[in-house]
């Protein structure tokens, strides 16, 4: 065996079964669906035997193929405006609100936010692969301090949860780990 590079172990079990499904195992193979979103017809203009024009010959019938992909997905920017207006009897400005979140000239949303912390915390993508990530499936590279700080606003979202869960685990008789006292 070379020792500059050595085979990586494999873990898995050998087992004595073919390849492909098992007799008796319901598939789940992909079905078509009856209202697809887009339809693209593919128009026959010429006979493949004789080469005679049929662009104005009737469809007598068709062949289906479906395609089951994902949408192409960017990232969208909204911009909230409040509006200022002065006021005719006393001659004072007054500003709209902006809705409850939108507390900066320039930020991430809510979707971005916890799509980078379930990538992070849960999916457990390191936080410069995470924000590469964004730049590979939306063309918008996250920075790391981003990752973190969407990180730390779910922390404080969850944190009454986390602390009733606490409480209840150390209230409890019994809960089934074993504790250094």
């Amino acid at each position: 065996m070379d020792m500059r590079n050595p085979k990586p172990k494999n873990n898995r079990q050998k087992i004595n079964k073919p390849k492909g499904g098992q007799p008796n195992h319901e598939g789940q193979t992909l079905k078509p669906v009856s209202d697809p979103k887009h339809t693209q017809v593919h128009a026959v203009h010429e006979c493949s035997h004789c080469q005679a024009a049929l662009t104005d010959v009737v469809v007598t019938d068709v062949e289906k193929r479906q395609v089951f992909d994902l949408p192409p997905v960017e990232i969208e920017v909204t911009e909230h405006q409040a509006e200022i207006k002065t006021c005719p009897d006393c001659g004072e400005e007054s500003k709209a609100s902006f809705p409850e979140g939108v507390t900066s000239p320039v930020q991430y949303g809510l979707g971005i936010q916890a799509q980078a912390s379930y990538f992070n915390t849960y999916q457990l993508i390191p936080l410069a692969r995470t924000s590469a990530m964004f730049g590979d499936l939306y063309g918008h590279e996250l920075s790391e301090a981003s990752v973190l700080a969407a990180n730390q606003r779910l922390e404080k979202q969850v944190e009454p949860a986390n602390q009733e869960v606490k409480e209840a685990l150390q209230a409890a008789d019994v809960v089934h780990f074993d504790a250094a006292h």
